[in-house]
Formats: structure tokens, sequence, C-alpha cells
């Protein structure tokens, strides 16, 4: 946990740990879910269950 907090200080995320096939999966997700794409937000603990 304590690296997870630390990575997010040097502007690292998880992803960018995780092996090459697993990284093409977690980009497969992002696209998949449309993160990153302008208007499509979430908010922790905040969640649409019926969406």
């Amino acid at each position: 946990m304590m690296q997870h907090e630390f990575d997010h200080l040097d502007g690292v995320m998880y992803v960018d740990r995780i092996s090459d096939g697993d990284w093409k999966t977690a980009q497969k997700i992002a696209k998949k879910r449309r993160w990153g794409v302008p208007g499509v937000s979430w908010t922790p603990g905040v969640d649409d269950l019926e969406g």
C-alpha cells in the first residue's frame, strides 16, 4: 500500500508496473469502459448500479 501511495507522488500508476500482457488487457478495459473520454467520469463512492 505504501508503494502504491508513493508512486502517486512520483506520477507512477499501477499499470506502469504490470507486465506487457496485463497492460494490454488494462488498455482494452479502459477503452471498453470509455475511460478518458470527455464527459465520462466516475466519482468514488457514487455508483449507478442501474445504469
